[in-house]
């Protein structure tokens, strides 16, 4: 579908530039337009040499058509598919919103000290889960740990949904480095994940 994709815009690329070099010549010259007059004038007359002409013409546009309502529907439907995770279980299937899965950052974000703040990405491929986490850090975090305990606390979270067999690899990216005030949360000096504790009952 890709490949596709690719060749679809490349063809609606250079049917743009043609239109829009054929409108600017037409515009800024009289030859132009005179020229652009007489192979319209020679198109009318092929449609009016004979019945075949016309049904030509009017196949070739049925084809356009078709091909940009199907580039639109196939669009749509690997948007759909890659925006969902489908697994079985013994009482039949499970559909989970990819959106779902994003809002585990949430999660991650109170666990580890040293994060600022955290966004998923994630994206269904053929191949499994492809995960981008955005990261923003304090400034006095250990970067190289804080980061890897962001690749492990995602894959965790992530592999528990959607099964153990899934390979997960974290892509991190540092996107910003905030400065901690005194006023802010304090670090946590060995920078391991948080443990809720339960209020007394």
């Amino acid at each position: 579908m890709r490949t596709f994709n690719i060749a679809i815009i490349v063809l609606g690329t250079l049917l743009f530039f043609a239109l829009g070099g054929l409108l600017l010549s037409t515009a800024l010259s009289e030859n132009a337009g005179t020229l652009a007059a007489k192979i319209w004038q020679q198109y009318q007359a092929a449609l009016g040499a004979g019945a075949g002409a016309k049904a030509a013409v009017a196949l070739t546009g049925a084809l356009m058509m078709i091909l940009a309502i199907s580039t639109v529907v196939g669009n749509i439907q690997n948007r759909r598919y890659e925006r969902t995770v489908v697994f079985h279980n013994p009482h039949g299937e499970v559909m989970i919103a990819l959106g779902a899965l994003e809002d585990l950052g949430k999660v991650v974000k109170s666990e580890i000290p040293g994060l600022k703040d955290i966004k998923l990405r994630v994206a269904a491929r053929r191949k499994g889960l492809q995960v981008t986490a955005r990261v923003s850090l304090w400034s006095d975090a250990n970067l190289p740990k804080t980061t890897e305990l962001v690749q492990e606390s995602v894959r965790h979270y992530l592999q528990e949904i959607v099964g153990q067999d899934q390979e997960i690899r974290p892509r991190v990216v540092v996107g910003k480095v905030a400065f901690r005030g005194p006023d802010d949360e304090n670090p946590d000096s060995d920078f391991r994940p948080r443990r809720r504790v339960r209020p007394p009952v």
